[in-house]
């Protein structure tokens, strides 16, 4: 018998492929079986490949095939791959700790949460680690940050900014020749010692939220042993004074508990030695000063004062809560960051180290600062404070 012969190349050769299945078929199908089972409603396979259109062999296939071929099916508990090491129930329970406790419960590093926050796990899986615990967190916008000591602006003093840039700029305007006679003033105090600032876990825009901030407790001893040392300084345009160091505690018993700078120690280390040395020397200067009480910002009657006004020096007090309209804020970054750079044990140290840095600020920076006022004062307005 003879053999068949090959097709010619003009025949096409037939190829039988397995005809595709609607993925949306397969979803109702599994849907509807789920649905079923779960309710121990009575059916047949047969109703439901006939409900769905799809016939016996192929309805069977699917049946069989839906863990492998569907596995992405949201209908199906997923089996892929390890366990998470913290569910999202777990960081549920996490950030609702982290609501509940305030200020305790934020200042935990990482590691102690799950403890914290009574989460439990078998004994045969590890505990989730430091890096994972904050990742979770990090997505539910959860960061480490430094603790606020105090508020920054609230909505009275957001109107004091406002009115003060608004009068500023109704009497002096743009006029450059009036804010480069200001000379910015103010004092700084350097430490050094055991101190140290806590960490807090909070959300993203929570800024100076009420759990974030660091009560102050009374100092302990090892907080007394602390070396402060404090200086004034002013700056302007075209004009940078030196660092002067003054004593805040006369040694008679004269001073206070918090640091600042007494009425007398103002006049007689500062205005007298120094403010009174540019006045008479013809400098045409408004010296700018904070309304604290040592420069005679609490009463119309005081030591203080009486020197301004004997001396003729022409000054104004800035707007309370608004350090952002003195450069000489921005000035302080310099003298404290060379202090930090440096390891500090004894008091001549630090006041080297501090000058040092000082002389680093440039005057063009400066003057780049006090031309930048009169924009600060617009931004002040903008933002309504």
């Amino acid at each position: 018998m003879p053999s068949p012969s090959p097709p010619s190349p003009s025949t096409p050769v037939v190829q039988r492929h397995r005809k595709h299945t609607d993925t949306t078929k397969k979803t109702e199908l599994l849907t509807l079986k789920k649905f079923r089972d779960t309710n121990d409603l009575p059916y047949s396979n047969e109703d439901l490949f006939k409900y769905v259109g799809v016939n016996r062999r192929t309805g069977y296939r699917i049946l069989k095939d839906h863990p492998r071929r569907l596995h992405d099916n949201p209908v199906f508990k997923e089996t892929r791959g390890r366990p998470a090491a913290l569910t999202e129930a777990q960081i549920d329970q996490l950030v609702a700790f982290l609501k509940a406790e305030g200020y305790e419960g934020r200042a935990l590093p990482w590691a102690n949460l799950c403890d914290a926050a009574g989460l439990e796990f078998p004994s045969q899986s590890k505990p989730p680690t430091t890096w994972t615990i904050r990742k979770h967190l990090n997505r539910r916008g959860w960061k480490k940050c430094v603790t606020c000591n105090k508020f920054w602006v609230d909505y009275n003093t957001a109107s004091l900014r406002e009115a003060f840039a608004r009068e500023a700029l109704a009497n002096h305007g743009l006029n450059f020749t009036y804010w480069r006679r200001i000379r910015y003033s103010d004092e700084v105090h350097f430490k050094f010692g055991p101190e140290g600032k806590v960490n807090i876990i909070r959300q993203r825009g929570e800024r100076y939220c009420i759990d974030c901030i660091h009560h102050r407790q009374r100092p302990t001893e090892a907080e007394d042993r602390q070396v402060c040392l404090s200086a004034w300084a002013a700056i302007g345009w075209n004009f940078k004074s030196q660092l002067v160091w003054y004593t805040v505690n006369d040694g008679n018993g004269n001073g206070n508990g918090n640091g600042a700078i007494t009425l007398q120690a103002y006049r007689d280390q500062i205005l007298e030695p120094v403010v009174k040395k540019w006045i008479d020397e013809g400098h045409d200067f408004i010296l700018e000063e904070n309304g604290a009480s040592g420069h005679g910002g609490n009463s119309d009657n005081n030591i203080v004062r009486q020197w301004k006004e004997k001396n003729g020096s022409k000054y104004f007090f800035n707007c309370p809560g608004a350090p952002d309209l003195a450069p000489i804020e921005n000035a302080w970054r310099a003298p404290k960051g060379q202090v930090k750079r440096q390891a500090i044990w004894d008091v001549a140290a630090l006041r080297t180290a501090a000058e040092k840095g000082w002389e680093k600020l440039s005057q063009e920076t400066i003057n780049k600062w006090v031309d930048e006022v009169p924009e600060r004062l617009l931004d002040i307005i903008n933002a309504k404070g």
